[in-house]
């Protein structure tokens, strides 16, 4: 029945008409950015940026704030008439006499072939990346090699316009023949002569529908003929469209010959230029960006329409002061905001309805709208009027709520509770409980006196509470009422309090927002929300949860959504502004949700927020660096300078350059400021990091090496990453640290080193040769030495031959000496000799020794392994001494027989000479010692002489042998030689 009323009250009572379209208006000018006025057109590229052709220059913007590029960057004769995005960051931009293209970030000049004094007005790009560049002197198809080729079809030469529709058909217009030719897809052609003195300026493709823009207005062909334009309604306006557009929502927006700018949705126009104080728009270039905003560039600037989600209903004024309206839930999509003489006031699709009420007039005497608040029971519905009293609605009229005859006139506004069927209300201080039978009371005088209660809350476990005055938190149990105030442990009394799920909110006037957990009827705070932690404004009037369980506040800068749950386990506060100027903050007495909309009443009309409109998630949106300051220079005049290198993306900076900032922006044209950043930097860390409230980065004496920098934006209202942007840059070493001064350092090194080694190599072998030549002259002349003395003994044994008249025997022993001495004098030519020369000369030394001692002894020289130690050197005369001591010393003062033995062989790597005698050993005194000790003292003088020049350390071991008497058996003389490779002549 409810939906019946509603139906018949539309017919009957006040309601207003649909709303025009809702949008929020946003201009640029000179005052906010633009370089210019006169501003010809604006496009959005892949990555979002605005790019806005002007007289001034090309200017890019991503939402936030202008870049304006000018002849630092390139380009000259400011004067942009287009730009086209033929690729991803690749541009073509006509300059009036210049044709570039352009990265983004500088302009390159095309070298065309065409006359200097060809005007560049357009670009076009078509199907299969094909780019026309329309000149004053015809249309031009741009070749892979930058070059022009003039571009024809079907022989039209003057092409200026031309657009392709998505089922095949292309539309242009031809100057030359001032004809607009219709190309079928299949190859059919239909041609539209223009009249002469009409001059085309655009094209549009309305689906079937073909538009001309013409210096008499716009103007259709259809069927063959040519027709002003005139949309439905235009006529009773009285306005000429003189330009036009059609958006995504097939919502037309048309400019009247006065320069005025009108929308149209279903039946209704909407004056775009009176409502947002447009001044008079010429030559607009329309334009949809991602975000679905319409930019309309024109000659007064820059203005981009917005769709706002936040409707403003028109209430009629109040009794209060105040003029502000509490609100209830009426149903799903309805809620009802008051009460006048004819009924309930109700809201419901941005329209103001009447509820009918029979007897409505004999409670409120006008027809402004009085405070009400609506509850729906199921079987019955209770509406409490202030100043009037409780009431249930029944068959369209009001009866009093209780049989009870009371006074309930002065109540505060209360809740109904249906599992006791009753119904709460404050009055001063007491609460009352009313049933319909009965009136409970019940006092909180034992709490403070003047209290009244404000805000009832009905908890999951059944269990009531309540605020007094803002400043105690009560709690009703049976009949009984409990100041549980104290649980909060807040030192500022002065609160707000709701419910959500099993979760108390109290919002602590210019403290904090508090979570509690209500359970066995103690509170326990979970969560404290402050300024520190993403709370904006702390003066909190009320608070609301919508559908998706976000935070609404009411705060006295404004209103504010909060979403407690994210990843980062933090809160995002974002400003919802009801009003196109953020500076006016119009004044809300208290919020309400229901249904994905928050209701805020204010003075004279009520907000509608669509919940999910406002805070849906954004369209794509990009990071990128606005600037990069290197050593506080910027990075393009280092690179203008040729001051660094940039090669295949990457940047390369001498190694001086260690300091870097980078400003990091996103391009992001909605409402919002929800956007923060995240960067990491390889070399130092690989995790990303959060910048704290800034969008600076800086970096201070970074060593050498290799770097990649990222960076992403993050939309915090739905934890939504942008994709990252890189800065890949390589920093040089200092020389000193490059591999090649190391190599070269190190090739120094070593050859220093090297040549270090050699010098004293030859030093040491000039000081070994030195020393070799010392010991080869002293060993030569200890032979020289040793010589004489055996050639004085050998000479004595002649004259004692002579002296015995024995001239026989002294021929025999002087040709016997004689082969000796040149033996002894041809091994004198040299130090070493091998030791079977060396047994040889003693062999006959021996024969002449037992020659000249008549035989007294026997003698024996045996060389075991002679092949093996026949080739060992040797000095000559080393064994020489020890056997003519073993001779002359030993055997010749002995009595009976006499015996020589002479021992040469290797054993474990050491040549052993051992000279064997059994004389009267070393005891007998002869008279002779000097001539031993000299020749003892001469061969220790060899052997020290051999440790030099052989580098062999000879030992001389002497053995006395002796009987079981003590009495000399002789004397046993072991010289040991250590063998090396100095000991071989082979």
């Amino acid at each position: 029945m409810r939906h019946f009323v509603l139906v018949l009250f539309i017919l009957l009572m006040l309601c207003l008409s649909l709303a025009g379209q809702n949008f929020i208006a946003k201009k640029h000018n000179t005052n906010t950015g633009l370089l210019s006025i006169n501003n010809t057109k604006t496009i959005q590229d892949s990555n979002f940026f605005y790019y806005t052709c002007s007289f001034g220059g090309l200017q890019r913007y991503d939402g936030t704030q202008f870049k304006s590029f000018k002849n630092l960057d390139g380009l000259h004769n400011y004067r942009v008439t287009d730009i086209c995005e033929i690729g991803r960051n690749q541009f073509l931009v006509c300059n009036y006499f210049t044709l570039f293209k352009f990265d983004g970030h500088s302009f390159m000049t095309l070298q065309t072939g065409l006359p200097t004094t060809v005007i560049y007005k357009k670009v076009i790009a078509l199907s299969g990346s094909r780019n026309v560049v329309v000149t004053n002197v015809g249309p031009y198809l741009l070749l892979k090699d930058d070059k022009l080729t003039p571009f024809i079809i079907n022989g039209y030469r003057g092409i200026e316009f031309l657009i392709e529709s998505e089922n095949g058909r292309t539309v242009m217009y031809d100057s030359y023949a001032h004809s607009i030719i219709l190309l079928s897809k299949n190859g059919g052609e239909h041609s539209y002569k223009m009249p002469e003195k009409i001059r085309v300026s655009d094209l549009y493709m309305f689906k079937d529908t073909i538009l001309a823009k013409t210096s008499e207005g716009v103007v259709e062909l259809h069927h063959g003929k040519i027709k002003p334009f005139i949309p439905e309604g235009i006529l009773e306006m009285g306005i000429k469209v003189m330009d036009c557009y059609m958006d995504k929502k097939h919502r037309l927006w048309i400019l009247d010959q006065t320069g005025t700018l009108w929308i149209k949705n279903q039946q209704n126009w909407q004056n775009l230029s009176e409502q947002f104080a447009l001044t008079k728009m010429v030559k607009p270039h329309f334009m949809e960006d991602a975000n679905d905003n319409i930019v309309v560039t024109s000659l007064i600037g820059v203005v981009v329409f917005r769709e706002s989600q936040i409707y403003k209903i028109p209430i009629e004024e109040t009794h209060n002061n105040e003029g502000v309206y509490s609100i209830s839930t009426y149903s799903k999509d309805t809620v009802c905001v008051g009460i006048n003489r004819f009924g309930l006031v109700l809201l419901a699709n941005k329209r103001k309805y009447i509820k009918e009420i029979s007897n409505a007039h004999l409670l409120v005497s006008s027809k402004d709208i009085e405070e009400c608040n609506y509850f729906d029971t199921g079987d019955k519905d209770i509406v409490y009027i202030r100043k009037k009293g409780l009431y249930i609605l029944k068959d369209n009229m009001l009866f009093p709520y209780s049989i009870v005859k009371a006074n309930l006139a002065h109540l505060n506004r209360g809740m109904y509770d249906p599992k006791r069927d009753c119904y709460y209300a404050g009055s001063q201080n007491m609460v009352l409980r009313i049933y319909r039978d009965r009136i409970d009371t019940l006092r909180f005088d034992h709490i403070a006196s003047g209290l009244r209660a404000h805000t009832f809350l009905l908890l999951e476990s059944g269990e009531v509470l309540f605020t007094a005055t803002h400043k105690y938190l009560i709690r009703i149990t049976g009949n009984k009422l409990e100041d549980i105030t104290e649980q909060l442990n807040i030192r500022q009394k002065d609160f707000a309090v709701t419910k959500h799920g099993d979760r108390l909110w109290v919002s602590v006037l210019g403290e904090a927002l508090r979570e509690y957990k209500y359970h066995h009827k103690t509170l326990t705070l979970m969560r404290h929300i402050a300024k520190e932690n993403g709370l904006i404004d702390v003066n909190i009037g009320n608070i609301v949860f919508d559908k998706n369980h976000n935070l609404w506040l009411n705060c006295f800068s404004g209103l504010y959504v909060l979403k407690t749950e994210n990843q980062r386990n933090q809160i995002y506060s974002k400003k919802i502004n009801l009003t196109q100027s953020n500076d006016h903050v119009p004044l809300i007495e208290g919020i309400y949700a229901q249904d994905g909309h928050i209701f805020a009443p204010s003075t004279n009309h009520i907000y509608e927020i669509a919940v999910d409109e406002v805070l849906k998630e954004p369209k794509p949106y990009s990071t990128y660096f606005s600037e990069v300051r290197v050593n506080d220079v910027t990075l393009q005049s280092l690179i203008d300078t040729k001051r660094i290198t940039l090669k295949d993306g990457t940047y390369y900076f001498p190694p001086s350059f260690t300091s870097f900032l980078f400003h990091c922006n996103t391009v992001y044209h909605g409402l919002d400021d929800a956007i923060r950043y995240q960067y990491r930097l390889n070399g130092l860390d690989n995790k990303w990091n959060d910048l704290q409230e800034t969008n600076i980065l800086n970096f201070n004496n970074l060593q050498s090496g290799s770097y990649i920098l990222e960076v992403k934006s993050i939309y915090d209202l739905h934890n939504r990453f942008s994709t990252s942007t890189t800065f890949t840059f390589i920093i040089y070493p200092p020389y000193y640290k490059t591999w090649w001064f190391r190599l070269l350092v190190s090739t120094m090194a070593i050859g220093l080193i090297f040549g270090y080694i050699k010098r004293r190599e030859m030093i040491k072998e000039k000081e070994n040769t030195m020393t070799l030549q010392m010991s080869e002259l002293k060993l030569t002349a200890l032979q020289s030495q040793m010589n004489p003395h055996f050639i004085f003994n050998s000479l004595n044994s002649i004259q004692n031959f002579i002296m015995q008249h024995k001239p026989l025997e002294a021929a025999k022993y002087l040709s016997k000496f004689s082969k000796l001495v040149r033996r002894i004098l041809n091994q004198s030519f040299s130090h070493l000799t091998s030791m079977q020369e060396i047994v040889e000369t003693l062999k006959m030394y021996m024969e002449l020794e037992s020659f000249r001692f008549s035989n007294e002894f026997v003698w024996d020289i045996v060389m075991h392994d002679e092949d093996e130690i026949a080739d060992i050197s040797l000095p000559p005369l080393l064994l020489q001494p020890y056997v003519e001591n073993a001779i002359i010393h030993g055997l010749m003062p002995k009595e009976g027989p006499k015996c020589l033995t002479i021992q040469i062989y290797v054993k474990a790597e050491v040549l052993h000479c051992i000279i064997d005698d059994n004389g009267v050993g070393r005891q007998l005194k002869t008279g002779k010692e000097e001539h031993i000790s000299r020749g003892g003292k001469l061969t220790a003088d060899m052997i020290m002489t051999m440790k030099t020049l052989l580098n062999t350390d000879a030992k001389i071991s002497i053995t006395d042998k002796k009987d079981a008497e003590g009495k000399p058996l002789g004397t046993t003389i072991d010289i040991a030689i250590p063998l090396g490779h100095s000991f071989s002549n082979k």
